[in-house]
């Protein structure tokens, strides 16, 4: 089983207290930690100006570029979310907006900045449509309106959180290493979603609950076929 699904085959929901907190809590730290590998540059911004004597303007383009892209991608991800298995799409923005913040890193010029920062937003985009997607296909409606609503959370923690970690890191040691930091958190947190989402598509064959998509109309000529006495007993479920 895998968390894309198919409207032919059954929708499996969690079931178990522990399993949904484990889903939640895996779902928020995943999405938490874009705010913090997308906020980073802002907060920092200043000291990359004092430190490398960058003007304001040329830094600026960073993020007017991130958010351009993630706003293209948003697009291109609300469309792939449905076509692509949504739990590889996030490891892979995840994994790649870690990257290019480590990339942030070792750049010595506001252009290199500016790409990567623009890659960076459309790795970013390649989260939230995704995970909306997978938290609808395993929660009840009211788990999922609850978890939808428990995530809205993420943006003042992360917020907090992104200019709290790059004080006390510039304060500590430079601008450079807020952006290492920042990206080795993210890939630790790339391994945590894929390991977890892994875990929790074997425990939903075993304790999930199961929801039949929509039925679909069978032509005549299958009907004898279709109402075998035994077909139910030999249903395969689709691995991807």
């Amino acid at each position: 089983m895998s968390f894309m699904t198919n409207p032919t085959e059954p929708l499996y929901k969690l079931n178990r207290t522990r399993d949904s907190l484990c889903f939640f809590w895996i779902c928020w730290l995943t999405y938490f930690c874009t705010y913090l590998g997308r906020l980073n540059f802002s907060a920092s911004m200043a000291e990359i100006i004092s430190a490398e004597g960058f003007s304001k303007s040329a830094l600026g383009m960073g993020g007017s570029g991130l958010f351009f892209a993630y706003g293209i991608g948003q697009l291109a991800s609300g469309i792939l979310g449905d076509i692509l298995n949504p739990k590889r799409l996030i490891f892979c923005g995840i994994t790649l907006s870690s990257l290019m913040n480590i990339g942030m890193g070792f750049a010595a010029s506001p252009g290199m900045m500016v790409l990567l920062w623009s890659i960076n937003g459309l790795a970013q985009a390649m989260v939230w449509s995704p995970m909306v997607r997978i938290i609808s296909d395993r929660m009840t409606h009211a788990q999922c309106v609850k978890t939808c609503v428990n995530m809205a959370t993420t943006t003042p923690a992360g917020t907090l959180c992104a200019f709290l970690l790059c004080t006390v890191v510039i304060s500590l040691s430079n601008w450079r290493m807020v952006f290492y930091i920042t990206g080795g958190f993210m890939l630790l947190i790339s391994l945590l979603w894929l390991t977890g989402m892994t875990r929790l598509e074997h425990i939903l064959e075993k304790h999930g609950i199961v929801e039949q998509g929509p039925v679909i109309p069978v032509p005549e000529s299958q009907k004898e076929k279709k109402e075998c006495p035994f077909g139910k007993f030999f249903w395969v479920p689709v691995w991807r």
